[in-house]
């Protein structure tokens, strides 16, 4: 898997889905921050070539009254964790909950460029949805979304179910996985 030429697609989709699955094991909240950070930005730069907005960096999915404290939020951890040189004595009080909207807006912007989402991709934009229906504008994927996990019982907090159907994606059948990248 190293040690070939990579795309900066490939680099960003590894990233991404790598971070999404630390994110559902609760693992090391920095680690999982930086890595769904380099993915977005490289997504979001990649996207901003070819005139894609972001959700969350440009206008979007996110409505407008959440969207600036997320923007401001998201980008000081990112520069936090990625700066040595600015402030070295510095602190910040991070919040594990910014990783959420740093890995929507890398799933999104995926999604935007590929017109494909990852299976932990969409796994993760699953949750999401059913997490914060608020932030998002009302679409007939949220309704449905929202419909189905209340027939089955499925919560957010759920942690172990959004874990194992990524560790179980080998027992899905291949018509299933091959919608996804």
């Amino acid at each position: 898997m190293c040690g070939k030429r990579i795309t900066k697609l490939e680099a960003a989709k590894r990233q991404m889905d790598e971070a999404i699955r630390l994110f559902f094991e609760r693992r090391d909240c920095v680690a999982t921050h930086s890595l769904a950070s380099a993915a977005a930005q490289v997504l979001s730069d990649l996207c901003d070539a070819k005139g894609i907005p972001s959700p969350i960096r440009g206008a979007g999915v996110i409505k407008e009254k959440h969207r600036k404290e997320w923007l401001s939020r998201l980008k000081a951890a990112e520069n936090f964790f990625k700066h040595g040189d600015r402030d070295s004595e510095g602190t910040l009080e991070f919040r594990p909950k910014q990783t959420e909207g740093m890995l929507f807006d890398a799933t999104y912007m995926y999604a935007s460029l590929t017109k494909r989402q990852t299976y932990a991709g969409a796994v993760f934009q699953s949750w999401f949805f059913l997490k914060h229906p608020d932030f998002l504008l009302d679409a007939n994927l949220k309704q449905a979304l929202l419909t189905q996990a209340n027939r089955l019982q499925v919560t957010t907090d759920d942690w172990d179910l959004f874990a194992d159907l990524l560790k179980d994606r080998e027992d899905l059948p291949t018509k299933i996985l091959e919608v996804f990248d």
